[in-house]
């Protein structure tokens, strides 16, 4: 919105999109899912978009399958962070093409960003991740 505010506003060329603006070259994708309804089992995939090649598919990259979701967050992340840190150094070859990846930003939703950061979740009354005000319940809701 900003973006396309500065394009009106005050008449600059700027790409409709904040990823073009910022050259993000992958993203990863973590969120849990429940496989059916008449079982508890969850899948909880990690997926990964690399921005640099428009051609390639989405890509799944790690997956956890179990009754809850994972225990320990170090244990669900530690092999992507490898993997990552590995890719950053060596780059990412997709079929001729060496692509050096540079890991910009995590997608997810506020329940499995709150599990992927360890932290309070996300309607706790210290659950801001952007600055350290106290939440206030008022009419039903957190405002911070």
């Amino acid at each position: 919105m900003i973006l396309a505010l500065l394009r009106r506003k005050l008449n600059v060329l700027l790409p409709t999109d904040s990823r073009t603006l910022l050259k993000t070259p992958s993203q990863i994708s973590v969120d849990g899912l429940p496989l059916h309804n008449s079982s508890a089992r969850q899948l909880w995939p990690i997926l990964m978009k690399v921005e640099e090649l428009p051609e390639a598919p989405v890509m799944l990259v790690g997956t956890y399958c179990g009754y809850t979701k994972p225990d320990n967050i170090e244990q669900y992340l530690r092999p992507l962070v490898t993997e990552i840190n590995e890719l950053h150094e060596r780059g990412l070859m997709f079929g001729d093409k060496m692509v050096h990846t540079k890991l910009c930003m995590f997608i997810t939703d506020s329940p499995a960003r709150c599990f992927v950061n360890a932290t309070i979740i996300f309607v706790g009354k210290h659950s801001c991740l952007k600055c350290s005000c106290v939440g206030v319940h008022e009419a039903n809701k957190k405002q911070f």
